[in-house]
């Protein structure tokens, strides 16, 4: 694991801090993020790499996916991951196309999503 301080970093990108709450949701495969963010498939990916070399998550492997969810238990970081869960919202239409497996894409740009985290 790395330092607090740059495992703290590692939240300062929008897309990694949503990632982050969607797999704080509920554990994830790269597939379903992807679908969800509306982001592409290796920029998730990415995302995903940096949050587990910092600590955030953790990968297990299903069949032929591999599934993100929190590794944050039993560490420093589970009380900034709590806060996380309570403090950033997933918008109301962003957990509807989670329930419903519809991309976000067509719906939410980028500004959007800039306006709703800042």
């Amino acid at each position: 694991m790395t330092s607090p301080e740059s495992s703290l970093l590692a939240l300062g990108d929008r897309n990694r801090l949503l990632l982050l709450r969607l797999i704080l949701e509920k554990p994830q495969s790269v597939g379903e993020l992807t679908r969800i963010s509306g982001l592409g498939q290796s920029l998730v990916s990415h995302h995903l790499a940096v949050l587990a070399r910092h600590g955030w998550v953790s990968a297990r492997r299903e069949g032929r996916q591999r599934i993100y969810g929190p590794a944050v238990t039993g560490s420093p970081l589970v009380t900034v991951a709590g806060w996380i869960k309570r403090q950033v919202a997933i918008p109301t239409q962003w957990r509807n196309q989670v329930q419903a497996g519809e991309s976000v894409r067509s719906t939410r740009d980028h500004d959007d999503l800039e306006d709703f985290l800042l």
